[in-house]
């Protein structure tokens, strides 16, 4: 089961990522495991965080994103040429 949390008046601007959990286990929302979260916020700090259980769907969202590095790296080759 996923979790998701709306906050107010945290980080302003996030940008709208998948980022991976911490290594020291902060990033554990209320014992639920996961591979990740999807996260971003406005300019008065109203932002969100869906925690993301199944790998599969964590990579869609990297590249999707464009926060996947070898997207970008592809991505600079083909502007390039």
């Amino acid at each position: 089961m996923g979790k998701e949390i709306i906050w107010n008046a945290g980080d302003c601007n996030r940008t709208l990522k998948a980022v991976r959990p911490c290594e020291c286990g902060c990033d554990f929302r209320d014992g639920v495991s996961g591979v990740g979260y999807l996260t971003g916020s406005n300019s008065d700090g109203d932002g969100f965080t869906i925690w993301i259980e199944n790998e599969q769907v964590y990579k869609l969202l990297e590249t999707l994103l464009g926060s996947d590095d070898t997207v970008r790296k592809k991505s600079k080759r083909k502007k390039a040429k």
